[in-house]
């Protein structure tokens, strides 16, 4: 079953081959999962104040929905999406106005605390990195440890959390969407898949069958919704996972790099990483090994026409370099502490070093009223 998923998100290779310890690791969210944002550079906004906000249970756009009303703001803005079903600290900008903010709020069902840090507005593109704190299952805690301790590079991969992982779906919807195929899109929509906890459509699936139905036409559902772009952007990332896996396979990823790029750690330091053009049409008239490797992996998977369809030219690093590891065995699990750039995935370092119970973690257990501070 992991390895179908691994598959079904691009995840075929890993830099370094062969997993670096044997066993398999298991991460319980969300309290085995947390993560902080480092400290933000926000831009100079009038209006704006700056929220460092304690979230459970809730993405990051439910959280800054949440925190605008919690203080009457008139707006949210973040640097980064954060994992729902995480204990997760980050940054939220929240347009307030001059009569100002309150110092501290906290949602009556506890699934939010925020604190007034000060003023300014974080906005993507401003992001400086994160810290991840991981209680990590295993059968051998200090053989897990020493794999760390030595782990150097985290591939490039886009992690499980941007298709799905109770519902691992994101990137299928933007096949369907780019083909223009609407009703089979809202069936899918309305589809429920074994691992979800919650029951029901979600927000965003409700609202796309409302407005299918009110229309009485499929095509209303996309309309200018925001998830539409993010299924399209979904699928791009898969081609780019399938692609780096080829490259990965072949011995090496710095000799398909299209370019080098600086990426920042938490704390400010700036290192260099190879990386490359998100899947693009300008890969359709490239020679690099690069944009051959792209093509050969639309064409496989039948997704030459949207592969054209992307202009805009995006690089990602084909590898992240690791900016801390540090863990400590204890019986039965390990605590990791990583710190990694703007764009790195957590679960990707762990499934570099060791086999992951994928089916484990992403049975979330919700927070109930008061957990928050738990």
């Amino acid at each position: 079953m992991a390895e179908s998923l691994e598959l079904l998100w691009g995840l075929e290779e890993r830099l370094g081959g062969r997993p670096r310890v044997g066993g398999v690791a298991v991460v319980r969210r969300p309290w085995g999962f947390r993560v902080i944002e480092a400290g933000p550079r926000p831009l100079r906004g009038e209006g704006w104040s700056l929220y460092l906000v304690r979230a459970v249970g809730v993405d990051t756009r439910r959280a800054a929905r949440l925190l605008a009303g919690l203080v009457g703001g008139r707006g949210a803005s973040y640097a980064g999406l954060k994992d729902a079903c995480a204990v997760k600290y980050q940054y939220i900008s929240v347009k307030t106005g001059p009569a100002g903010a309150p110092g501290r709020v906290r949602d009556p069902e506890g699934r939010l605390e925020a604190w007034l840090v000060g003023r300014g507005r974080v906005a993507p593109g401003l992001h400086s990195g994160n810290f991840f704190r991981l209680t990590v299952e295993h059968p051998d805690p200090a053989g897990l440890c020493s794999a760390f301790r030595g782990l150097r590079w985290v591939p490039g991969y886009f992690g499980p959390q941007r298709f799905g992982v109770e519902r691992p779906n994101t990137h299928y919807m933007g096949l369907l969407a780019s083909q223009g195929l609407w009703g089979s899109l809202l069936r899918e929509m309305a589809s429920r898949y074994p691992l979800e906890w919650r029951r029901g459509l979600g927000g965003y699936e409700a609202a796309a069958w409302r407005r299918a139905r009110e229309a009485a036409s499929p095509w209303a559902a996309a309309g200018k919704a925001w998830w539409l772009d993010f299924a399209l952007q979904a699928l791009r990332a898969y081609l780019f996972n399938r692609a780096l896996s080829r490259a990965a396979r072949s011995g090496g990823v710095q000799g398909y790099a299209e370019h080098w790029v600086r990426v920042r750690c938490p704390g400010g330091t700036v290192l260099r990483a190879p990386a490359a053009r998100l899947p693009g049409g300008y890969h359709l008239r490239s020679g690099s090994a690069w944009s051959r490797l792209v093509r050969s992996v639309a064409e496989e998977e039948g997704l030459t026409g949207a592969l054209a369809s992307w202009g805009r030219r995006v690089f990602r690093p084909l590898a992240y370099p690791v900016c801390t590891a540090w863990c400590r065995p204890s019986r039965g699990s390990a605590e990791v502490v990583l710190a990694l750039p703007p764009g790195a995935y957590a679960t990707v370092a762990l499934w570099e070093v060791v086999e992951f119970d994928w089916l484990g973690y992403a049975e979330c257990s919700p927070p109930v009223d008061g957990e928050v501070n738990r």
